[in-house]
């Protein structure tokens, strides 16, 4: 939502890829302005305190990694879906383990230039959301679609490949800021996951068990354990 996707050295990423393929968006619209944040974000801090908010929650984009000044504000950082698209064309972003090490270079460096403002960090932003949207679904960026398949795409393990990446990604991150900066810091950090809320059509014993086991796998469990 922050727009300005030419401005101040920020790359390219995943997001801007996805929205400028035609098609993929009903009337082609794209995010280059969006709500246009990064050019009103005083505005929209004093609106917040008009309001009354005392928290506010943004993302840092991995392309530019961009501090914003939210001195007042109880600030809650995530990391999100915005894959720098230098590293989808390296080795295929998070459809490769090396994206690990990336990952961590990259929350590291965060902890290091903005923990002494922030002192609650999330990781992933509802990782089962970007890998089934993004790796089956084709509905967020990359656009992976299961009805499009080239011949080295497979929507029945590209989800799960991504999953796990990002679960590790996360543990990794979360390794690093309890050992090395928590408590100069005095943050916390942690993972939302998000799921649907099901109910069965009957109280059979074979209807509750069907509808637990592969819906909570793949959208919980998959991500928590």
């Amino acid at each position: 939502y922050e727009g300005a996707v030419r401005e101040d050295g920020r790359g390219p990423t995943i997001w801007d890829a996805f929205l400028h393929t035609s098609g993929n968006i009903a009337d082609d619209s794209n995010a280059d302005v969006a709500v246009d944040q990064y050019h009103r974000y005083t505005e929209d801090m004093q609106l917040l305190k008009e309001m009354g908010v005392d928290a506010y929650r943004i993302s840092i984009a991995w392309s530019r990694i961009f501090l914003s000044e939210l001195a007042n504000f109880t600030c809650t950082h995530s990391f999100y879906h915005d894959l720098p698209q230098a590293l989808e064309d390296k080795y295929g972003g998070w459809l490769d383990g090396h994206i690990r090490k990336d990952f961590a270079l990259f929350t590291e460096t965060c902890f290091e230039k903005f923990g002494y403002r922030v002192k609650h960090w999330i990781t992933f932003n509802e990782p089962h959301t970007f890998a089934i949207q993004g790796y089956y679904k084709g509905n967020h960026a990359p656009g992976h679609r299961s009805s499009v398949l080239s011949k080295v795409r497979d929507p029945t393990t590209e989800p799960y490949i991504v999953a796990q990446y990002a679960i590790q990604s996360h543990a990794t991150a979360a390794d690093i800021y309890r050992r090395n900066y928590k408590d100069k810091q005095n943050g916390l950090i942690g993972i939302p996951l998000d799921a649907k809320w099901y109910e069965p059509q009957t109280m059979q014993q074979q209807t509750l068990k069907q509808l637990k086991e592969p819906k909570i796998f793949v959208e919980i469990s998959s991500h928590a354990k």
